[in-house]
């Protein structure tokens, strides 16, 4: 034991009572609270029905804020379905050419760009004037041609962002397929390579590196 003090009791006491009252502010302040108590309502479970059949391995979600249209890749039955805002059904695509859907995107044209894992490639589909094509990226750089399509994602001006499983860099490129630039960690040991893409609307790219256990901004 040391001795201490009668001012050194009074300031540690004086510390005491800040250090309580600033716990009891934040256990108390608004954002914790509604964080705690905000309700969470299930809407709606989507599983299948008779006109649509059952899902079978769902691994991808599009919302259309443009139409309110849900698009989902029903992975195991190889096709995409839509949904309206009401989580109706609406209607399927499925063709020879989509074997395993693992993604997709629309943009403002009504154009989809799906992410086939069997293929490695991604589709370019116009339900419009009924055309399934792969969609070829022109202009990357030399001795990078190569690349495995993994997530992929859309900002407001219609350039795609296309993970590369193959090069660990995000792909950014137009809606005709040309090559804008790449996005890549560079000297950073803990990386692992992207697993998913999203752009906001200020165009920030948030990328994730599941293995790494980070998120890149």
């Amino acid at each position: 034991m040391y001795p201490v003090s009668p001012g050194m009791i009074k300031k540690r006491k004086g510390l005491l009572v800040v250090v309580l009252s600033l716990s009891f502010t934040l256990w108390l302040s608004p954002p914790c609270l509604a964080v705690r108590n905000i309700p969470v309502n299930t809407l709606g479970v989507i599983v299948g029905d008779e006109i649509m059949g059952r899902l079978d391995q769902p691994s991808g979600l599009f919302f259309d804020e443009i139409k309110n249209r849900l698009y989902v890749a029903d992975s195991g039955n190889k096709r995409l379905l839509s949904f309206d805002k009401e989580y109706k059904f609406l209607a399927e695509l499925s063709h020879d050419n989509i074997e395993l859907p693992m993604g997709m995107v629309k943009n403002k044209a009504g154009h989809f760009f799906v992410v086939d894992g069997a293929k490695g490639k991604i589709l370019f589909v116009d339900i419009k004037n009924k055309l399934i094509e792969p969609f070829l990226l022109t202009g990357v750089p030399k001795g990078k041609e190569m690349f495995v399509p993994g997530r992929i994602a859309i900002d407001e001006q219609g350039l795609l962002y296309i993970i590369d499983k193959l090069n660990k860099r995000i792909l950014v490129v137009d809606g005709a397929g040309v090559f804008k630039r790449e996005i890549t960690v560079v000297d950073d040991e803990g990386f692992f390579g992207f697993t998913d893409v999203r752009v906001d609307e200020r165009g920030y790219v948030y990328a994730l590196d599941t293995l790494g256990g980070r998120i890149y901004i």
